[in-house]
């Protein structure tokens, strides 16, 4: 599991972009806090567990681009951004 607070964690604001309908939906936001550790592939499986979708097909878009697997969510930091928006596109 991740970890839930403390020095070693980060605060993360997932904004989950709806699809279908036809119309605007409003985005779906949640606050996470993850190990500092954690790279985006983790953070994919951890917000589609707890929102309950399949993390395959899921992408994490930061900065108006979609993270790669590896990268580490605390070199995101660096943004300047606290706590860390990423937008959350679940599968189709």
């Amino acid at each position: 599991e991740e970890n839930a607070g403390g020095a070693g964690a980060l605060s993360i604001n997932f904004k989950v972009m709806q699809r279908g309908g036809g119309k605007m939906q409003k985005p779906l936001d949640t606050t996470m806090q993850l190990a500092i550790d954690t790279t985006a592939a983790k953070a994919r499986v951890a917000i589609a567990r707890v929102l309950g979708f399949a993390d395959e097909g899921c992408k994490l878009v930061f900065a108006g681009r979609v993270l790669s697997d590896d990268e580490s969510l605390s070199a995101l930091l660096a943004a300047g951004e606290a706590p860390l928006q990423i937008y959350v596109v679940p599968p189709r």
